[in-house]
């Protein structure tokens, strides 16, 4: 039963992952960051442990900004307000 469980909890989590790296992107080149892309990678991004996608995914959390793997720009990430108007 626990395996079960498991199993359906990772491939929720792995539907959940595909669905939001896909909306995740560079806003000068629109290249998802986070999806898996066979795009080539800009001469200077450098790989974490082998992964551009794990080196934003821990610059993001820990840096607050990413440099795009595809095009080298730098990007602040912040939080987009939206004016509620009643």
């Amino acid at each position: 039963m626990t395996g079960c469980t498991l199993a359906g909890l990772t491939v929720l989590t792995a539907i959940l992952q595909w669905l939001i790296a896909t909306r995740t992107g560079c806003p000068l080149c629109m290249t998802p960051v986070l999806a898996k892309k066979q795009c080539v990678t800009h001469r200077n991004a450098r790989p974490f442990l082998g992964s551009s996608r794990l080196k934003v995914a821990l610059t993001i959390l820990f840096k607050r900004t990413f440099r795009c793997p595809y095009c080298g720009e730098l990007t602040a990430i912040k939080a987009s307000h939206r004016n509620r108007s009643a």
